[in-house]
């Protein structure tokens, strides 16, 4: 299957538009929300995980 250059352009808007919502979400974020040591492994994978993949172009951290 071929992707018209239209349906490109259309996944490429799609991609840069959550990308701002993650990197705005992201920069919202003052403190965790959670004080259970569990949550906040979780948490902090999660915060890193975005990082990664907006910011550092790395692969996803290993699952806590």
């Amino acid at each position: 299957m071929t992707l018209t250059q239209e349906e490109i352009d259309k996944l490429i808007h799609m991609n840069q538009r959550l990308n701002l919502i993650l990197g705005y979400a992201m920069g919202g974020i003052q403190r965790p929300p959670v004080e259970n040591t569990e949550e906040l492994l979780k948490y902090n994978w999660l915060v890193n995980a975005i990082e990664n993949l907006l910011y550092l172009d790395k692969p996803l951290p290993p699952m806590p």
